[in-house]
């Protein structure tokens, strides 16, 4: 009789026993997934940390060079030759060595050799046609053939682009204009009358700037070629 209490008991039993040994077994895999996932995301983040500590090690040690190889008045180092390959190589990427031999401080001067080097690729760019393929209109080609002087930017109000002096009217784009500077270059002035003939009328063409009214005249001078020709 005891035997049959026992086996009884035993088979009751060993469903809940078995659940409680499968249940330990899928917590053990559980914890053991969520651990490995934890390594990994450690050994990520410490990649991820070197990486950014060679980085931040690497760019100061190019300041540092570009400051040496462009200060040689405050650093004591010689200016290098431009003809020479390693100077040339360092040129294209730290630019231009710096020969200022003030206290301006080094970001500025920095700055101010990348707005030269600007100044001279709009130089560079002076003949290139219009976005969208559309030939300059005649304020553009005028100007540009009546430029003289060393280049200046400004700032257009319009696209936000630095160009050059002549790039902006030399005049109120509209007899209607009501006194506001001439703060939009003449792609965007163009660029305007060209949306207001096709969605418009040519007396509907206005200043980009405000509600003037532009003439005949002044379309055809301050259109693209091809939008008054059409």
């Amino acid at each position: 009789m005891q035997k049959l209490v026992v086996a009884g008991i035993c088979v009751l039993f060993s469903p809940v026993l078995l659940g409680v040994a499968l249940l330990a077994v899928g917590l053990g895999i559980v914890l053991v997934g969520a651990a490995v996932c934890i390594a990994g995301a450690a050994v990520a983040f410490a990649a991820l940390a070197v990486f950014g500590v060679f980085w931040l090690i690497f760019q100061a040690g190019k300041l540092a060079f570009y400051c040496c190889l462009g200060l040689p008045a405050v650093r004591g180092a010689p200016a290098p030759d431009a003809g020479d390959p390693v100077s040339r190589w360092l040129a294209r990427w730290f630019g231009p060595p710096l020969t200022v031999e003030d206290d301006t401080p080094v970001m500025v001067q920095i700055l101010e050799k990348n707005r030269e080097r600007r100044v001279s690729r709009f130089g560079r760019e002076a003949a290139a046609p219009l976005g969208q393929g559309l030939a300059p209109s005649r304020a553009w080609c005028r100007l540009e053939a009546a430029a003289e002087g060393p280049p200046a930017l400004r700032a257009c109000g319009i696209c936000e682009e630095d160009l050059l002096d002549f790039r902006f009217p030399d005049r109120d784009v509209s007899d209607d204009c009501r006194g506001h500077a001439r703060t939009a270059c003449l792609r965007c002035v163009a660029m305007e009358i060209q949306r207001t003939l096709e969605l418009r009328a040519w007396s509907e063409a206005r200043c980009v700037l405000c509600p003037g009214r532009l003439t005949h005249a002044q379309i055809h001078e301050f259109a693209f070629k091809e939008v008054f020709e059409k």
